[in-house]
């Protein structure tokens, strides 16, 4: 058990750890980071779909990544945000491209599939980074804060719900998941808007404590929703490459969700 906990802790604090640094490094270094973990979360997903006898292409849905990732990275450069948008749309067609140019019976299918992969797990780390663009100015801390909010609510709804949940949130999807620890969860999440609204004045208070209360909603419909992926491939974890916490799809479910509503809503409000 204690060998189990060690491991556990610090696998996750090697992927802390490099998620706070290159965040606080440059754009393009977490850029990179997150685009690696795409990927390989995508082929976990590929990986769970081959293993129930549902076809599908890597060689489309890598197309696909590499060229929304690359067109971010160029928008990076440029410090032009109009050029995600281009990039976006290559990232719709090359999975379809790569199915009627390397294949030799195309399948629309496997292209729509590689689509969604591609649109479900790399599209909102996208705009997760670029939520923390205001204009030409990019704020590590505001990325830094979405992380922590995540991982804060995270494991305080995991210790709420170990000691006092009892009553069940959703549980045909997730069994184990409970309204106290969702309350839980949310209630420290809060607390550490509330910190970052009297550290940093990026935002004001109502805005970091928004951001927060996103993050939890947000953040629990995405670890629901790959609940749901993980049922109906009947696995337990989307893969084992981070000991003792399952696959990367596993460790971002949340972001997938949380990324576009918080771009969304710092675009409306900020």
């Amino acid at each position: 058990m204690m060998q189990t906990m060690l491991i556990r802790s610090l696998s996750g604090a090697v992927y802390v750890a490099l998620l706070v640094g290159t965040t606080l490094i440059h754009p393009m270094a977490i850029g990179a980071v997150l685009a690696v973990i795409a990927l390989v979360s995508m082929q976990e997903l590929m990986q769970m779909m081959e293993q129930n006898g549902v076809p599908v292409s890597r060689g489309a849905t890598f197309a696909g990544a590499v060229a929304l990732f690359s067109g971010y990275a160029t928008s990076l450069t440029a410090g032009d945000e109009r050029l995600i948008l281009p990039a976006v749309g290559l990232a719709g067609v090359a999975p379809f491209v790569w199915e009627l140019l390397v294949t030799k019976q195309p399948s629309f299918r496997r292209s729509s599939r590689s689509l969604v992969a591609v649109m479900y797990i790399g599209l909102p780390l996208v705009l997760l980074i670029q939520s923390a663009f205001y204009e030409s100015y990019f704020s590590p801390y505001l990325l830094l804060a979405i992380f922590v909010f995540t991982w804060t609510n995270d494991t305080f709804a995991y210790l709420t719900g170990s000691m006092i949940g009892k009553h069940k949130l959703m549980p045909n999807v997730s069994p184990k998941k409970t309204i106290e620890g969702l309350l839980g969860g949310a209630l420290f999440a809060l607390a550490a808007g509330w910190l970052f609204a009297y550290l940093n004045d990026d935002l004001v208070l109502w805005q970091w404590m928004t951001l927060a209360a996103i993050v939890v909603v947000f953040g629990t419909l995405g670890d629901l929703s790959e609940s749901v992926i993980k049922r109906n491939y009947n696995v337990k974890d989307s893969g084992q490459i981070m000991p003792g916490h399952g696959g990367f799809l596993d460790r971002i479910d949340g972001l997938l969700f949380i990324g576009p509503a918080v771009y969304a809503f710092l675009i409306l409000f900020r």
